[in-house]
């Protein structure tokens, strides 16, 4: 907001709240890869 202050009313809405814990999109992927692995379902055979 320092730096953007016109943004403020866009950005009034937005909902910082951590709902995953700070968990990370590798972390995440990870978890999908290891799910997919284990039900033998693959989505990236390209």
């Amino acid at each position: 907001m320092k730096r953007h202050p016109e943004m403020e009313p866009v950005l009034k809405f937005v909902d910082y709240a951590d709902y995953d814990k700070g968990i990370t999109r590798a972390e995440q992927e990870a978890r999908t890869a290891r799910k997919s692995l284990a039900t033998g379902v693959f989505d990236d055979m390209d």
